[in-house]
């Protein structure tokens, strides 16, 4: 990973993003605890010290992260483990420092400044999280249940099974998408099981 710490076979990253001269690792690993400067989940290439670099200046997340993509606003975004739960109450932490970060979070490069997605993703037992970016959407998928993990299990949550969508331009609350009904297909009939020996 760096000059901190030598990988373990524990440490796997999982997906990395190439922007003009930064160099960011998304994954499941922990470096830098000997020395302070911990690598927990994400990590930006220092080109002036030559090493991997926290990112976050809140110690790394608080899971792993499963995948990163830049949006057209410039923007940085990791999906992930990180804030999912991990028991039937009980949470990880988004980052490290305890900053809320529920399974999905950007980076601004203009501001420097990281934030949750909206309210979070509310996640099954331990999540998986990943994304794909398109322009200005930013799609998840994975393990979780719907929006905002504060409303896990209430008829407050607004349900987003398996799938999710952000996107900056445009207010979902006002506006929100609408989904065609799916027609029912006619059951099709099963062939006769030859009864002969």
């Amino acid at each position: 990973m760096s000059r901190i710490d030598q990988p373990t076979a524990d440490d796997v990253i999982l997906d990395l993003l190439v922007d003009g001269k930064d160099i960011w690792i998304v994954g499941a690993f922990s470096q830098g605890t000997k020395s302070g400067e911990t690598l927990r989940g994400v990590a930006r290439w220092d080109e002036a010290r030559q090493v991997w670099a926290d990112p976050t200046g809140k110690g790394g997340l608080g899971r792993e992260a499963f995948s990163i993509g830049k949006g057209r606003n410039g923007k940085i975004y990791i999906a992930g483990a990180f804030g999912g739960r991990k028991g039937a109450k009980d949470a990880y932490e988004g980052f490290k420092d305890g900053t809320p970060a529920a399974l999905a979070v950007s980076y601004d490069p203009a501001t420097k400044a990281w934030a949750q997605l909206g309210s979070g993703l509310a996640s099954r037992v331990m999540p998986e999280c990943r994304l794909a970016v398109d322009g200005d959407d930013v799609w998840f998928v994975g393990d979780f249940d719907g929006v905002d993990p504060s409303k896990q299990g209430t008829k407050e949550l607004v349900e987003s099974a398996y799938v999710a969508r952000w996107n900056e331009t445009v207010d979902f609350v006002a506006a929100p998408p609408q989904v065609a009904a799916t027609p029912q297909r006619a059951a099709r009939p099963r062939p006769e099981r030859s009864t002969a020996s």
